[in-house]
């Protein structure tokens, strides 16, 4: 973590071929993510953290890593995934975490993970919807954070989303009809104006209350006298 390399990944560290672990958070890495990885680099990596850089793109390769549990790519400035990242062939995929990027959409072959992902994190993108299916088949889904993007109406969240997981609770942005799965969606339009909503209608009941008592308080006065 933090050792200043960059722009590219050095030759040195992808020659290591029996690496398992590999974390270049915080460095100078721009551009692409190396291609190679996952093609005749880092095969049989576990965990690829390549948070707080300035990758706007990664390569299919990454799709190949069937050893791959743990995929860290917070921070940078990626617009999309391939096709293909991930893929049926992640067989080992748990984690993936895109937050604080620059996505407006997610690649449907995410759904390949299915059968593995219990966490996925993308939170702080620009992502107006979701995939399709992705509620209904990634059912060993345990966190699922949304919060924070451009999803601006109902009509926006896949019916198979809101079947499984709910709207938003219009005071928390948290959808909570299935107990198994925390799913965060505050921050984004549509939740934030149902929260605004409510919390207006709440100062209008507060109101209209208090009035009452006054006007009763009033009433008890004028009887005293």
């Amino acid at each position: 973590d933090d050792c200043s390399f960059g722009p590219t990944i050095p030759n040195t560290l992808l020659q290591m071929h029996h690496v398992h672990v590999v974390r270049m958070t915080m460095n100078k890495l721009e551009g692409q993510l190396e291609q190679g990885i996952g093609i005749k680099y880092w095969n049989h990596i576990r965990v690829l953290a390549m948070d707080g850089n300035k990758l706007d793109s990664v390569g299919k390769g990454i799709g190949r890593l069937e050893y791959l549990e743990k995929l860290h790519l917070r921070q940078n400035k990626l617009r999309l995934l391939p096709e293909g990242v991930p893929s049926a062939a992640n067989t080992s995929l748990t984690m993936l975490c895109l937050s604080s990027n620059l996505l407006t959409s997610l690649p449907k072959s995410i759904i390949d993970v299915a059968d593995t992902l219990t966490e996925l994190y993308v939170n702080g993108n620009q992502l107006e919807t979701l995939p399709e299916g992705l509620a209904q088949t990634c059912t060993w889904l345990q966190k699922f954070n949304v919060a924070h993007n451009n999803i601006d109406k109902e009509e926006s969240l896949p019916k198979d989303f809101v079947m499984r997981f709910g709207l938003p609770d219009v005071v928390s942005g948290q959808c909570t009809k299935d107990d198994a799965c925390v799913v965060r969606l505050e921050g984004n339009p549509m939740a934030e104006r149902r929260r605004k909503a409510y919390l207006e209608e709440e100062k209008a009941k507060a109101k209209a209350l208090e009035m009452e008592r006054a006007a009763a308080e009033m009433e008890v006065d004028s009887d005293d006298d």
